[in-house]
């Protein structure tokens, strides 16, 4: 046997070389502790500052006149000047400030003058000759007996006409009853207490701007230019015709002259008093300028707003100035207890799901990249849920009262925990909705209400988008957690009463479409973060193993032979990884595209070959080199086709390190031949040349590092070396399987790999069933093309105890077959 470079270390070497592996191993992890240590550490930092800096202690998000979710306690003593009773104030002292009103003489003089100059005309008319004295019979001298027409003629004959339409029978019961004397006298008293009642003041009850109970009031007088004000009491125009009514009624005439006179005065009765808008006004200002701003002090452990009691305008100004004083006494991060507190919380939590991401994955070593990747996603959530608080609580949400109802509902809950789900698994995305439920509803003043529809919401977006493998179930999944949201929103609002029918439709509008806006986000942040952190969906997978892929389509035509190979793996990986667990799409993925280097040099790899070996003119050790280089050049093409890392790990790691036997031995015995046509003189020292090492024969590697990887070497090599089975039986297969999967054992490919040795056995099964049924045997059909008359026979039943005709006598055409057609159905 020729010598070789490949010799066994001795005991003591491979214990050296298993310490260093091991110091090796500890350095390592004792790197990525540290790493991951950092990673911890900054993204708690990140976290506490999106959710917690700045944000204000007083509680959740509150919206005048709907029902508060929790209870808000002052945290400590304040003093603000309110608004609201600053105006509650000033309307009190409108309300109560009198109104000023002119009182005016004029119509009472216009009235006394034109009634006086009517009586003279009066008594002229009665005096002339035409009317004559009657001297009457009773105790009175000079009553005279006038008729109404006549009186209503004298009214029409007077300068300026019947001005105060005057009752020609009233003046007539005036003559006839008091005389002439006694009409004059009658006349002049009623003009006195006439205008009594104007001096006291009358004003208009319908034209009052101050509405009162009784029919008198208290006003503001102003008598004459020089002077002052000064207050009384007036009377309505209603109750001075009552006043009037009753002080001719004292006077000692007849009830015919009373009732008269009473109809006369009355026609000259009318308001005097003229409300003057601008001096009282004049005087509201002056009394508001001297007001003082009302302040309120709170006292600390006061409740500022009762959970479960609709907020009132006040209680929400007391809020807001309860806000401004803690941000107006803050003086530092670490002075606020309630925010240490919720620093303490922030980082049991990251630790929570640091521990949970290191646990279940303490094969891989993406475990760093992991924790950032959910780190980024549960830190993006969160800032659009403190953004939509900041809306809620800014200007925007004090002018639009409803959309700030609202907003809380417009917020895409599930958006972390589906990315998460999709790319790191449910497991991994429940976790995060449980953080993102958690510190949103700490953002909201520890609202049970808000956190228990941000957890329900993310779980119902991760169960709708678990082995998601379309872009469209995505959106779907978004739309689940919408109508999730939907219906806790809805019977929240309806157990709280908190909006209206047309709020509550606004309501269902806005969660379902937030559920749809959800889903189109995640869409398209997700081929971002595959790009960024090198994962691959499902999704990218289902769509790299459709055929029309241009790398594929350009294998079927370079190398369809290796294209074939590709496929056949395919089928063998994605049976065996759904049989322990592994990823089955990535596996058949993967082995889709192991082998696209080929199609750089097609040529060179027996199922491409149709001319001739081209081998048979290289030198061993190139032919290797050329076998190898398919590895790096399906790398290369891997890259500029952009295909995920995963696939471009399986490309590199499929050979593993293992050895090219053929071409190996082939050296060998090409060495041994050269180096026994060599000729050396007896006893002299035999020189070897062209020393043969394994390393030029074996591929570059890594070995698989992880199990999708060690399932498509697996199955590449058994598809592979199946090809040179003679004969297909059960046993022959299972023995053959065995020996590939043991070889590779011992030749270490599966060190790095996470399998345990039931997965491998069960990975054997797999690989026998398949194999199996891929190389199924087939009759021989009968040789020769039928004529047209055979074709046209049909098969002789045979009735007799003769067994049915066997497969080899099928082929040798002893059966009873009558036509080609027959033997292909048999």
């Amino acid at each position: 046997m020729p010598q070789t470079s490949q010799r066994k270390d001795g005991p003591a070497q491979q214990i050296r070389k298993r310490l260093s592996d091991e110091g090796r191993k500890r350095d390592y992890l004792s790197r990525g502790s540290l790493t991951y240590a950092l990673v911890f550490a900054v993204f708690a930092f990140i976290l506490i500052q999106v959710c917690f800096s700045g944000l204000s202690p007083a509680g959740p998000q509150v919206v005048r006149n709907q029902i508060a979710r929790s209870r808000i306690i002052a945290e400590l003593p304040f003093t603000y000047v309110s608004d609201i009773e600053t105006e509650r104030a000033r309307s009190e002292i409108r309300r109560r400030t009198p109104p000023v009103y002119t009182l005016e003489q004029r119509p009472a003089r216009q009235f006394r003058d034109w009634l006086l100059k009517t009586d003279a005309l009066l008594g002229e008319y009665l005096s002339s000759p035409g009317m004559g004295l009657k001297a009457s019979d009773g105790p009175q001298k000079g009553v005279l007996k006038v008729g109404a027409d006549e009186m209503d003629n004298f009214l029409r004959t007077i300068p300026g006409g019947n001005r105060y339409k005057l009752s020609g029978e009233d003046l007539a019961s005036l003559a006839n009853t008091l005389g002439n004397d006694g009409r004059r006298q009658a006349i002049d008293e009623g003009l006195r207490i006439l205008g009594d009642l104007y001096r006291q003041g009358i004003y208009d009850e319908s034209k009052n701007p101050v509405k009162t109970g009784g029919s008198s009031m208290s006003f503001i007088r102003i008598e004459s230019e020089g002077s002052g004000l000064e207050q009384a009491e007036v009377m309505s125009e209603s109750q001075a015709i009552s006043d009037l009514k009753i002080s001719i009624s004292s006077m000692d005439i007849p009830r015919e002259a009373f009732l008269a006179l009473f109809r006369v005065m009355r026609a000259g009765l009318q308001p005097n008093l003229v409300f003057d808008q601008v001096r009282t006004n004049q005087i509201v200002e002056e009394s508001l300028r001297s007001m003082e701003p009302r302040t309120i002090s709170v006292r600390m452990g006061e409740t500022i707003i009762e959970p479960g009691v609709r907020v009132s305008d006040l209680q929400y100004e007391q809020l807001q100035a309860y806000r401004q004083a803690l941000r107006d006494n803050e003086d530092g991060i670490g002075s606020d207890s309630q925010f240490f507190d919720r620093a303490v919380l922030a980082m049991a939590t990251v630790l929570a799901l640091a521990m949970f991401l290191r646990m279940s994955r303490r094969h891989r070593k993406d475990g760093t990249r992991e924790l950032v990747l959910a780190g980024i996603m549960v830190i993006f959530n969160l800032a659009i849920l403190r953004l939509m608080i900041s809306l809620g609580e800014g200007s925007i949400g004090q002018s639009m009262p409803t959309l700030a109802l609202l907003l809380p509902w417009l917020a895409p809950l599930a958006l972390g925990p589906i990315l998460i789900a999709i790319l790191m698994g449910g497991g991994a995305g429940a976790i995060c909705a449980g953080i993102i439920a958690a510190f949103n509803g700490l953002m909201q003043g520890g609202s049970m209400a808000v956190t228990l529809a941000t957890l329900l919401t993310g779980l119902a977006g991760v169960y709708a988008c678990r082995n998601v493998q379309v872009r469209t179930r995505v959106v779907r999944a978004g739309i689940m957690s919408g109508l999730m949201l939907c219906a806790f929103a809805t019977l929240y609002a309806l157990r709280d009463g908190t909006t209206d029918s047309f709020g509550l439709l606004w309501l269902l509008i806005s969660t379902l479409f937030n559920g749809f806006i959800t889903g189109v986000i995640a869409v398209g942040l997700l081929p971002i973060f595959e790009h960024l952190f090198r994962h691959t969906t499902d999704i990218t997978l289902l769509e790299l193993t459709d055929f029309n892929h241009p790398l594929l389509r350009r294998m079927q035509v370079s190398a369809p032979g290796s294209y074939h190979h590709s496929l056949m793996v395919a089928n063998l990986a994605e049976n065996a990884a759904q049989r322990i667990g592994a990823n089955s799409l990535a596996c058949r993925a993967a082995a889709l595209y192991h082998d696209i280097g080929k199609i750089i040099k097609p040529e060179y790899f027996i199922e491409n070959q149709r001319d001739g070996n081209p081998h048979m003119e290289r030198n061993p050790s190139m032919s290797a080199l050329i076998i190898k280089a398919h590895v790096k050049e399906g790398v290369i093409l891997a890259k500029q086709f952009r295909l995920p890392r995963m696939i471009i790990d399986v490309i590199q790691q499929h050979h593993g390190t293992s050895l090219i036997q053929y071409f190996y031995y082939m050296a060998l015995k090409r060495q041994s031949e050269t180096n026994a046509s060599l000729y050396a003189p007896p006893g002299a020292c035999k020189v070897e040349l062209n020393e043969v090492t394994q390393s030029t024969y074996r591929y570059e590697g890594p070995k698989p590092q992880f199990a999708e990887s060690a399932i498509v070497m697996l199955a590449d090599t058994i598809e592979a070396a199946s090809r040179s089975l003679k004969k297909a039986t059960p046993q022959s297969i299972e023995e053959f399987v065995d020996s590939m999967v043991s070889a590779r054992i011992e030749d270490g490919q599966l060190d790095d790999a996470p399998l345990t040795m039931r997965q491998i056995s069960q990975l054997k099964d797999s690989f026998n069933f398949t194999l199996l049924n891929m190389l199924h045997s087939r009759i021989e059909y009968p040789k020769g093309e039928p004529t047209r008359r055979t074709q046209k026979q049909t098969v002789e039943l045979d009735t007799s105890n003769k067994p049915p005709a066997t497969s080899e006598e099928l082929a040798r055409g002893t059966g009873q077959v009558k036509s080609a057609g027959d033997a292909s159905s048999t």
